[in-house]
């Protein structure tokens, strides 16, 4: 065994760095983009928070039509307040069963519809109210970012039944000139 030489210990321990450097350098050039761009989608649906709502008016509720029993129409109110919101995702649980839409101002064709005049989506600090037929058990609503990003559930309302004459009016009447 006399003339052969092996590694010292020292120049291992210096290759095992560096190969251990280039393997990290690799590994970040690929994770820190990815997580840039994940962190700035994930900002934009934080900064939206408490931005999107259920408004708290009496039109969250379903009713029976006056005219027609066993015809039902639910309704809810929906607020904005940022700018930055295009539209919204809503989801419809009803029967064990839900759906879901996507309603922005393109919206043309929806099985819900808005009650009266104006754009489809409320502007900033408006409330725009919308019915759809049948009985509806829940409804889940999330905002749309510039570049439609879908951020998470932003408010959800259980619905009741209609109480007040005149809610039941407007769902049946005014609904119907949409």
């Amino acid at each position: 065994m006399k003339g052969k030489r092996g590694l010292s210990a020292v120049v291992a321990t210096v290759l095992l760095i560096l190969l251990s450097l280039a393997a990290v350098s690799i590994i970040a050039g690929f994770v820190i983009p990815f997580a840039r761009d994940s962190l700035d989608e994930g900002g934009a649906c934080f900064d939206l928070l408490g931005d999107l709502q259920i408004a708290d008016t009496g039109y969250n509720c379903y009713a029976e039509n006056p005219d027609n029993q066993g015809d039902y129409r639910s309704g809810f109110s929906v607020r904005v307040e940022n700018e930055n919101i295009i539209g919204f995702r809503v989801g419809l649980t009803r029967s064990g069963s839900s759906s879901a839409y996507i309603l922005t101002d393109e919206t043309e064709e929806s099985e819900i519809t808005k009650i009266g005049p104006g754009s489809f989506i409320p502007g900033v600090g408006e409330v725009r109210t919308y019915f759809y037929e049948g009985i509806i058990d829940k409804v889940e609503i999330a905002p749309l970012t510039v570049g439609e990003n879908s951020c998470d559930i932003s408010d959800s309302i259980k619905l009741k039944e209609c109480v007040k004459e005149d809610v039941i009016y407007d769902l049946w009447q005014i609904g119907e000139s949409g």
